[in-house]
């Protein structure tokens, strides 16, 4: 349940998306009565400051199925964020299907469940994470059933994803 002193609050079930705008400062919770997993990511805004915003959105399973969908991002794709240059991508793969990462000057896989290999053959299992910078094509592999979560940031974004990790 998330809880915040500017008067959001709302539950995050499964295959929810929430953003969370700090804006010029907020207090917030999530707390859970059943066992748990999420991840958890920041990203600085374009602007500093403004207002706190929340929003969820609710990702059906299907949209997921071996392929990476936007879930979120400031280009109008999925839930809206603060940051004009980047989107948060999430797919469960099938073993052995292959998805392209969007091409862009950075990016930043995640492997929440799973192991997962990249096409420079580095493989990535449960809980790591590998950052890429420079463009050009780069293809994610399962290698078993997985849930991958890929940052693609563009070269209007200086400083990227602050940090990216996995709670529960």
């Amino acid at each position: 349940m998330h809880d915040d002193d500017a008067g959001h609050r709302g539950a995050a079930v499964p295959g929810t998306v929430q953003v969370l705008s700090a804006g010029r400062g907020v207090v917030h919770s999530e707390r859970c009565e059943v066992t748990t997993r999420f991840v958890q990511s920041w990203v600085l805004a374009d602007t500093p400051g403004g207002e706190v915003g929340y929003a969820t959105a609710q990702v059906e399973p299907a949209d997921l199925r071996n392929r990476l969908a936007t879930v979120a991002s400031g280009a109008g794709a999925g839930v809206a964020i603060g940051c004009r240059g980047v989107a948060l991508l999430a797919g469960r793969l099938d073993d052995g299907v292959t998805v392209e990462l969007p091409d862009t000057a950075f990016r930043q896989v995640f492997v929440a469940v799973g192991a997962a290999e990249l096409g420079s053959g580095q493989t990535l299992a449960s809980g790591d994470a590998a950052r890429i910078t420079g463009g050009g094509p780069l293809t994610v592999t399962a290698r078993g059933p997985c849930e991958v979560l890929a940052w693609a940031l563009d070269d209007t974004v200086a400083t990227g994803v602050l940090a990216a990790h996995r709670v529960g």
